[in-house]
């Protein structure tokens, strides 16, 4: 899918994430933390989403750590559910990848809070939503939090012992097909926002094109050898 435009700008005060249902306020994010309105999870359980990792290709898994989960919760005021798809990037790569990796011991640093915009929003890519970045000992991190959207059918996500990709299926639809068309649709784009990640993809790009720009080179010296010898 071709890259997706990103516009990030620093919040300049208080950004509201609402209920979809009731849209009043499930969590404030301002630029240097965040703030529960109603002083109660906005999350109660998550899951990483099925299906995404299998098809990504390699490039698109290396050089990185990450996670992708969807995240359930229930709205205090009008306690109607939804879920959210939240993605985090690292740069390093002997982390592993698609499990819960412990971000937070590499948290150390203070959360820097930014609104991200998708001009060209469409079904599956949402207008706004937030970026987490973190400075750490092991680097920078990322983590995008995309949603939230209504969960009609809570069943579909969570079981008796909590939200499970076992609940549900991949149908058309289904919170776990939406939410792997999401992070597959997004996907390049997301990670490119991340300095350390978009400097190693162009690197690598640089040094794909080499050997054709090499051939190109010397088919331009034995063309002038030819042209030179025959006058």
């Amino acid at each position: 899918m071709d890259k997706i435009e990103i516009r990030v700008s620093p919040l300049t005060g208080v950004h509201a994430i609402n209920c979809p249902a009731c849209r009043k306020p499930v969590l404030l994010a301002h630029r240097d933390r965040y703030e529960l309105p109603n002083q109660v999870p906005c999350f109660r359980d998550g899951d990483c989403v099925p299906g995404v990792y299998e098809a990504l290709s390699n490039a698109q898994k290396t050089p990185a750590s990450f996670e992708y989960v969807l995240l359930a919760g229930n709205c205090p005021s009008c306690h109607e559910s939804y879920f959210v798809v939240e993605v985090t990037f690292g740069a390093f790569s002997d982390a592993g990848a698609c499990e819960w990796l412990g971000w937070g011991e590499f948290e150390r640093g203070p959360v820097k809070i930014s609104l991200c915009a998708a001009p060209t929003a469409t079904d599956v890519v949402p207008h706004e939503w937030i970026v987490a970045e973190y400075d750490s000992a092991r680097g920078l991190i990322q983590r995008h939090t995309l949603g939230p959207w209504r969960l009609d059918d809570p069943t579909t996500v969570c079981g008796p012992f909590g939200v499970s990709m076992c609940q549900g299926s991949l149908d058309e639809g289904d919170p776990w097909d939406r939410s792997k068309k999401l992070l597959l649709a997004m996907w390049d784009s997301l990670r490119d926002l991340h300095p350390d990640l978009r400097a190693a993809r162009l690197l690598n790009h640089g040094k794909s094109r080499a050997p054709s720009l090499l051939g190109l080179f010397h088919a331009i010296r034995k063309g002038i050898a030819r042209f030179a010898g025959a006058h």
